[in-house]
Parts: C-alpha cells; sequence; structure tokens
C-alpha cells in the first residue's frame, strides 16, 4: 500500500515469503535519506523465510482468539520482552476492501497520513 504522502519514488521489496513492503522514502535535496540504514536492513530481513509459530524470537497471534484488551496485554507483554508480534486472520476471513475510509474508522489513521501496510498484495495507491 503506498500512502499518498509517500513519495512515488518509494521502492519496493518482496519478501521471501511473498508479501511485499513499500520500502522507507524521505527525499532531501533528491536523496533518500533511508537508503542509509532502513532500507538496507528491510532488504536484509526480506531474505530470511517467515517466522512460524513456536518461534523463540517472535509471538505468534491469532485475531479473534482474545478480546481488545487481553490482545493488548498479549502484545504488551511480548514487546516488553523485545519480541516481535505477528497476529493472524483466521481461516476463512474474508479481507475487507483496504482503503482510506477502512483506515480511518477502524484504526483513526487519516487519509493524509503516511502509511506502510505489508501484505500479500500492496496496489492501493500504485
Amino acid at each position: 500500500m503506498l500512502g499518498t504522502q509517500v513519495p512515488t519514488q518509494s521502492g519496493m521489496v518482496q519478501w521471501a515469503s511473498g508479501h511485499t513492503t513499500v520500502l522507507p522514502c524521505v527525499l532531501k535535496e533528491g536523496k533518500n535519506i533511508c537508503e542509509g540504514v532502513d532500507v538496507r536492513v528491510i532488504k536484509f530481513l526480506a531474505k530470511y523465510p517467515e517466522s512460524k509459530p513456536g518461534s523463540d524470537n517472535v509471538v505468534h497471534l491469532k485475531s479473534g482468539e482474545s478480546n481488545g484488551k487481553l490482545l493488548q496485554e498479549r502484545i504488551g507483554d511480548a514487546l516488553a520482552k523485545n519480541k516481535a508480534v505477528v497476529i493472524r486472520a483466521p481461516r476463512g476471513y474474508v479481507e475487507p476492501s483496504l482503503d482510506k475510509e477502512y483506515l480511518e474508522s477502524n484504526f483513526g489513521i487519516s487519509p493524509n497520513m503516511p502509511v506502510t501496510i505489508h501484505g500479500k498484495s500492496c496496489s492501493f495507491f500504485r
């Protein structure tokens, strides 16, 4: 997904899992100042296999298995231990249309705010 405030020069990277990510891009004097560190790190991480449940470094959760408060607590506990969190949708889940209205109504994200979405298809605004 390429938000409205993300420069069109932003590159993309495809992860080993098939997901695509719009790379960070902050232009200063015509150059992307994120290339030096942020973009290099993301490209490096994208080469590795996807984390699976049971990982020592990543907590895997399923959306819908906990209420909002419990889910927040589980995420907070994981982050406090320096672990990443992956939340997967249950089988049969139908993905809603990912558009500006969805982001604003569900997450309070302004349509003018730059966003990065990780997913198998990132064609929004491209």
